[in-house]
């Protein structure tokens, strides 16, 4: 199964759709992946990477922080919704390769 996404640049005068754009397709175990990732690392890393850096937080600037807790948590609330209200984020992101480019 696969996501499929068209993406396009925009004019920066007028925010209209420019030129060059692309087709991409995602593998959706790649997002279901990430997505596991991302609230792991939010309910046991603090949203850090094992490089320390920020790699999952909470959108939209609300008062919810990741978290740091047990280690089975995303087994145990696999649903994300159990410890925060608002969705999580990763800083990484899940990558393609163009099917198809233009110009």
């Amino acid at each position: 199964e696969v996501l499929v996404g068209v993406f396009s640049t925009r004019q920066a005068s007028s925010g209209k759709p420019g030129e060059e754009s692309a087709l991409c397709i995602y593998k959706l175990d790649d997002i279901d992946q990430r997505i596991d990732v991302t609230r792991d690392l939010c309910y046991t890393r603090d949203g850090r990477s094992e490089g320390g850096g920020e790699a999952a937080y909470i959108e939209y600037e609300v008062k919810s922080n990741c978290a740091n807790l047990p280690s089975n948590t995303l087994e145990a609330y696999p649903c994300g919704s159990d410890h925060t209200p608002s969705p999580m984020a990763s800083r990484i992101p899940v990558e393609a390769v163009p099917v198809l480019d233009s110009p």
